[in-house]
């Protein structure tokens, strides 16, 4: 796919999987191509059904809408989806990317402090990281307070998949 860019235009592509969904993250100068970039993903990838934009500029910038930080995508091409499925640990979670946060690659690092934490305990999670609260709840039966922050979408997200993992925290 690269080799198909300008000689000017930097090859180094950030590409993340979640479920069915593509995200790409371009540079400046790769933004001109988005929409040729976007195709070939799609068609690359048998099981994509969604290729979104996320320019690694707007990711430093991500909205905070009520205290919630969310990122803005574009949709490049195929099914204008944005609810997705994940599987983390032992729990599956539904989120809608335009409304909760999620960063696969913390994925690991979510799974290191529930492995660290103790069984019964106490843990206060003052971010409101429904990922880890929920794994953490399930995986150690502890007991969580989770920050919502007066929000109202975190709070249904939060309440939806503790409900589908039947976690109650």
């Amino acid at each position: 796919m690269t080799e198909l860019l300008p000689s000017d235009v930097d090859k180094n592509i950030k590409l993340e999987s979640i479920g069915d969904i593509k995200i790409l993250e371009l540079t400046p100068d790769q933004l001109k191509h988005k929409e040729f970039l976007g195709k070939v993903v799609l068609e690359k990838s048998p099981l994509t059904h969604t290729v979104l934009l996320r320019t690694r500029d707007n990711r430093k910038e991500d909205s905070v809408g009520k205290h919630f930080y969310y990122s803005k995508y574009e949709l490049l091409c195929g099914e204008p989806k944005t609810e997705i499925e994940i599987v983390e640990g032992t729990c599956k979670f539904k989120i809608d990317l335009l409304k909760t946060y999620y960063e696969s690659t913390l994925q690991m690092e979510r799974e290191r402090m529930v492995s660290e934490l103790g069984k019964d305990n106490f843990v206060c999670d003052l971010l409101g990281d429904l990922f880890f609260s929920i794994r953490a709840a399930k995986a150690n039966n502890l007991h969580i307070l989770a920050n919502c922050n007066n929000n109202n979408v975190l709070y249904e997200a939060f309440d939806s998949n503790m409900k589908s993992n039947a976690v109650f925290i």
